[in-house]
């Protein structure tokens, strides 16, 4: 069978929100080939018993799969887990807390349709409370874009694409083709998988309708962020990015990681982990302005 459309849902410590998530995915009105993939990480609680009873007592179109850990290894390795096992062309990442409206896969999909080589489809995504908005109405009058140079320019430095990792239709051929997975045990992974999607990503669509529905709640990952654990993340992400600068966006990508340590402290170290990012931007500027045009010259 070929699957459409795999929509990717870690699991862990999430009783409270879970069928309400797993029933937005039942609801669903496409009408092509769907599943949904959930990747138990050893969650504590009764999250998977109400997963499985909701899957036992579905009578409808879309499969599902359970994947279990064996032990808790954190959301980037529950959906590089996931993404892994997949069948769909295009996956779509769900977080377990959250839900996506009845119509999200369709509205979605309709733009494949209309765009069969499309690599990535963004819809908007509704907030509650509405503290943060993804919306991105300044692309009206450009719903498709199939240009790298442009997608660069919008997300780095400009920041105009969002980065949250839900909320995006993507080609899973493009991701593996690329090489592109979430780092382990990293807060803010969309920061730096979204950074790896822009370099690579030559085409991307746009629904100007809301698809997904974020719940920002107390006692959530990023409610309860300690300084240190936020510092340590942040610094992570900033070394790979500066690990990572090629040609032909060079500045621009050094201005973003100016403007990201500016905004963000790095922890009590901060001297010495400025020194390694600095380092690090170094090397590339001597491989992307020396060596690399003395090879090209040779």
């Amino acid at each position: 069978m070929n699957i459409d459309v795999s929509i990717i849902i870690p699991i862990y410590n999430v009783s409270d929100y879970v069928e309400a998530c797993l029933t937005s995915v039942m609801n669903q009105t496409y009408q092509g080939e769907l599943e949904c993939v959930l990747v138990d990480d050893c969650s504590p609680d009764n999250s998977m018993q109400k997963c499985k009873t909701l899957i036992d007592n579905y009578e409808g179109p879309i499969t599902f799969h359970i994947i279990s850990h064996e032990k808790n290894k954190g959301l980037s390795a529950a959906r590089n887990t996931g993404t892994a096992l997949s069948r769909g062309t295009y996956v779509y990442y769900l977080d377990s807390d959250d839900e996506i409206t009845p119509n999200c896969i369709e509205l979605l999909m309709q733009k494949v349709t209309q765009i069969p080589d499309v690599e990535m489809v963004l819809g908007f995504t509704k907030s509650i409370p509405d503290k943060a908005h993804y919306h991105f109405e300044s692309f009206r009058d450009t719903p498709y874009i199939d240009s790298n140079k442009i997608i660069r320019k919008l997300f780095c430095p400009y920041h105009r694409i969002p980065i949250n990792v839900c909320n995006k239709l993507i080609s899973k051929a493009f991701l593996t083709n690329n090489n592109i997975v979430f780092m382990d045990r990293l807060i803010h992974e969309d920061e730096l998988w979204s950074y790896f999607v822009m370099q690579h990503l030559s085409s991307i669509a746009f629904v100007f309708e809301p698809t997904y529905i974020r719940y920002y709640r107390k006692g959530s990952i990023m409610t309860t962020l300690t300084k240190e654990i936020e510092s340590d993340s942040w610094y992570r992400i900033l070394t790979e990015i500066s690990k990572n600068i090629d040609l032909p966006f060079f500045i621009d990508k050094v201005i973003y990681i100016k403007r990201k340590y500016k905004d963000r402290k790095v922890g009590e170290n901060h001297k010495e982990r400025l020194f390694v990012i600095l380092f690090y931007i170094l090397k590339s500027t001597i491989k992307t302005f020396i060596l690399t045009p003395l090879r090209i010259n040779r």
